[in-house]
């Protein structure tokens, strides 16, 4: 049975980040959570939307910057 749920150790796996990055994330309200009792609890469908939501806002960053430079 495959599961949407991850825990703090699997997101760590799946993100290859320490277990500070993600705690820093989650208390930045950076990366979306819940607690399910004491423990945080991450949906993988959440996490992936965040991930490409942060490719496209860096993508559209960085055409700004190109064309903000092809100007000068």
């Amino acid at each position: 049975m495959t599961t949407d749920i991850l825990s703090l150790k699997e997101l760590c796996s799946y993100l290859k980040v320490s277990k500070q990055v993600a705690y820093k994330l989650v208390q930045r309200g950076k990366i979306p959570s819940f607690k399910l009792g004491r423990q945080l609890r991450f949906r993988k469908s959440k996490v992936d939307a965040w991930i490409d939501k942060g490719e496209r806002e860096r993508s559209q960053k960085a055409k700004k910057r190109n064309n903000s430079h092809a100007r000068h």
